[in-house]
């Protein structure tokens, strides 16, 4: 029973390296740095409404691609949180469609409209966020989900 236990933590442990090797080549093969510098991250320009992501090698925070926009070729932005890259046909990119150099396009997750707090009925909670990210670089109040549906359609 003891040797089957420590079998086991040894195949964990082993595992947990194997990962961790993994993530470090994938940094290496795509020119990351071995340290991550948060100093030398660019600033998030001004006029990005789609919000943040990591960059490539999980980072500095870039500039998001928003709901159908370019992702998925090379030096293309990562989708938005709450979105994914679709190429043709509704195929999510993979990396042997990046491989290929196709390029898809961002599309919310969800297709059920929301309520925000300004009243406004959204075509998906993207559209939603979006419309906030770009009140709040206008320092304005940001919109807030409020409810799933149309406004005064209530749930």
């Amino acid at each position: 029973m003891r040797l089957r236990f420590v079998l086991c933590v040894m195949a964990l442990l082993a595992s947990t390296c194997l990962v961790a090797e993994a993530r470090i080549a994938k940094r290496f093969a795509i020119g990351c740095p071995e340290k991550c510098d948060k100093s030398q991250c660019a600033p998030i320009p001004a006029d990005c409404l789609a919000g943040d992501v990591l960059d490539r090698c999980d980072c500095c925070p870039v500039c998001a691609s928003g709901e159908g926009e370019q992702c998925g070729g090379a030096g293309d932005r990562e989708c938005a949180e709450g979105m994914e890259c679709v190429v043709t046909d509704g195929v999510e990119v993979s990396s042997t469609v990046r491989r290929r150099g196709k390029a898809g396009v961002c599309a919310c997750t969800s297709s059920e409209p929301v309520c925000g707090s300004d009243g406004v009925s959204y075509r998906n909670i993207c559209e939603l966020k979006r419309v906030s990210n770009r009140a709040t670089k206008l320092q304005q109040p940001p919109v807030i989900f409020i409810q799933r549906g149309a406004c005064g359609k209530g749930r």
